[in-house]
């Protein structure tokens, strides 16, 4: 045997004893760690397949609910939807609460419906567009008895540029400008909607709608705002010619002078002239 042979073999010998002394100090240790690898892995895929059985066994709930509702049982739907809600994990029971809601509108519980999508606005933890649906919802449900500030405050952040939702919001809030008479806030609201190339065509019909209506009624209100000045122009003579010279005795001077005011009425149509000539004549022939 070669010195250099000799010499491999003891540095062989020092290496196993070396790691007979790591293995005797670390061993446990090494294994424990594995065991906890293993048992995690295991717990994380088991996880899975819970979490798998539980959406499917959601899902199946949801289509059994969905099929009560199609089939006319509302209350029975009503029912399903509202147990998968207090049974499920966040996303199905998102959705079963605006089934729900959507069910209670169907039959005219409006305060239940908008209760529950308000619900749905408010929860942290639902995915943001099923919260911008909801109250989308609740604002088209609200849009013939809230105020148009209340809409605003509910809707009026979806109405940005971008938002997927902004044509619906300018909707709403239109149509509530529109039922309170701010028919310059409802035409630009419109205006914007029709002029959204990514507008829904739906949206854009029940736009051109709308305002065609509030396009005649800004037509009315002009019409009816000149005519004003022309009538005032005309019931001043007559008022001057009936009451007293003297500024106190006006109030009694036109009780009196009640069968002048009536031929007053067609002042508007051009006729001022000859209704104020007989107040006159009257007048005259009394003093």
């Amino acid at each position: 045997m070669s010195e250099e042979s000799l010499i491999r073999e003891v540095e062989e010998e020092v290496r196993k004893e070396q790691i007979k002394r790591l293995w005797d100090r670390f061993g446990v240790y090494i294994l424990g760690l594995c065991f906890v690898v293993i048992l995690g892995v295991g717990g994380y895929k088991l996880w899975q397949y819970y979490e798998r059985q539980q959406a499917l066994t959601a899902g199946q709930q949801y289509v059994e609910a969905m099929e009560l509702a199609d089939q006319g049982k509302m209350e029975e739907a009503q029912a399903a939807f509202a147990k998968l809600a207090e049974s499920s994990r966040e996303g199905p029971k998102t959705l079963a609460i605006l089934q729900e809601a959507a069910l209670k509108a169907s039959r005219n519980d409006i305060p239940g419906a908008v209760a529950a999508y308000d619900g749905i606005a408010a929860d942290e933890n639902a995915p943001p567009a099923l919260r911008d649906l909801a109250r989308i919802r609740a604002g088209f449900l609200l849009v013939d008895t809230a105020t148009p500030d209340d809409l605003k405050q509910r809707v009026g952040s979806l109405i940005a540029e971008g938002n997927p939702w902004r044509n619906a919001a300018r909707e709403i809030v239109a149509l509530a400008a529109y039922r309170t008479g701010d028919l310059e806030t409802a035409n630009s609201l419109l205006s914007e909607i029709m002029g959204d190339p990514r507008a829904s065509m739906g949206s854009r019909q029940r736009a051109q709608i709308v305002s065609a209506l509030v396009t005649a009624a800004m037509a009315a209100k002009s019409a009816t705002s000149s005519q004003a000045p022309a009538g005032g122009a005309s019931e001043t003579p007559a008022a001057n010619h009936s009451q007293a010279p003297a500024a106190p005795a006006a109030p009694e001077a036109a009780a009196p002078n009640s069968g002048a005011a009536a031929p007053q009425a067609p002042a508007a149509d051009g006729e001022s002239n000859t209704s104020s000539a007989p107040a006159g004549n009257s007048n005259s022939s009394s003093e």
